[in-house]
């Protein structure tokens, strides 16, 4: 990031959330996997694969998924680390989460997830099925807005099962 580059302020909720490529997975971008699995996204960014913040914020994740896990949720981490790395983060920590690049740190510049000096903002987004910020949350190193948001997430995704007459 230059010097002179503007840093975006992230995106809030009501804002239209930018699609995104999901390489090597079985759909081809975000906005696809809403659609196919007619739910909302749980979006989340943060700086770096295995730094202590964004360890504790995975693992709340991955806890949170398997807790949760009868809701299915779409769930996906993006940081500016490569897949390779990705990889080993996912084995090491057993995250179920899919875990998205962002090499060129084109998809948060898109959400407002590059801060000043180009490192990421740990913010996490649930996404609607209509392409809109549903809530969102910010913070620095500590994750307890994200765990909230998260918690929320599937209340969200109970909340659709249950009204849904298939789901009965």
């Amino acid at each position: 990031m230059q010097a002179t580059e503007k840093v975006m302020k992230p995106l809030q909720v009501g804002d239209e959330s930018p699609d995104f490529a999901l390489k090597g997975a079985s759909y081809s971008t975000l906005f696809q996997l809403i659609r196919e699995q007619k739910i909302p996204a749980f979006v989340y960014f943060y700086p770096a694969d295995f730094s202590p913040a964004c360890t504790a914020q995975a693992c709340m994740m991955r806890n949170t998924v398997r807790r949760e896990s009868a809701t299915n949720g779409v769930v996906i981490g993006v940081s500016p680390q490569g897949a390779g790395l990705h990889r080993a983060f996912q084995s090491i920590m057993h995250l179920p989460q899919q875990l998205v690049s962002d090499r060129n740190k084109e998809i948060g510049r898109s959400y407002g997830a590059v801060g000043p000096l180009g490192i990421y903002r740990r913010l996490s987004y649930i996404i609607s099925e209509d392409k809109r910020i549903l809530m969102m949350a910010e913070g620095g190193l500590a994750i307890a807005s994200h765990k909230k948001l998260a918690k929320k997430y599937f209340e969200i995704l109970q909340y659709k099962h249950e009204g849904d007459p298939a789901s009965k």
